[in-house]
C-alpha cells in the first residue's frame, strides 16, 4: 500500500502537476531502484520514465508490513541526466540536488548534495544524565 500524505500532495505533487497514478507506477513499477535499509526502517528511491520527463520518489515504510509512505516526489526533463546512467539512482538524486537545490551547511561543509557527511560535536557540548550511579 501506498499512502501520500497531504503536505507532498500540497508541496510536490500540485506544483509538479504529478497525478497520484504517476506516484503509484513510480513505485510499484520503477525503471530503477534504489533501497536504503536501517535494520526494519526503509527508504526507497524509485525512478520511472514516462514519455516526455522522469519522475523521482522517495518513500519511507517503517516495518516491512507498513505501508510506503510518500516523503517527496520530482519531476524533470531526461536531458538532466543525459550524460549519467539512470540506473544509478543515488547519482541522479544527486544531479536534482545539484540542479535545483539549495545550500546548505552541514558541520563545516556546505553544499546542495551530501552522501555522507560527519559532523564534530565538542565534548563539553555534551550532556549526559546520570541515573545515580
Amino acid at each position: 500500500m501506498i499512502v501520500i500524505p497531504n503536505e507532498v500532495r500540497l508541496h510536490y505533487l500540485i506544483p509538479s502537476r504529478i497525478k497520484d497514478a504517476q506516484i503509484n507506477q513510480t513505485v510499484t513499477n520503477p525503471t530503477h531502484r534504489r533501497d536504503i535499509n536501517f535494520d526494519d526502517y526503509a527508504a526507497g528511491l524509485f525512478l520511472r520514465r514516462f514519455d516526455t520527463c522522469f519522475i523521482l520518489v522517495d518513500a519511507r515504510q517503517e516495518t516491512p508490513t507498513a505501508p510506503q509512505v510518500i516523503e517527496s516526489a520530482f519531476t524533470f526533463n531526461p536531458e538532466l541526466i543525459e550524460n549519467i546512467p539512470n540506473d544509478n539512482v543515488l547519482a541522479v538524486l544527486e544531479r536534482c540536488a545539484n540542479e535545483f537545490g539549495v545550500d546548505i551547511n552541514i558541520g563545516n561543509q556546505r553544499g546542495r548534495f551530501f552522501q555522507n557527511a560527519e559532523i564534530t560535536v565538542p565534548l563539553e557540548r555534551v550532556r549526559t544524565h546520570s541515573a545515580g550511579f
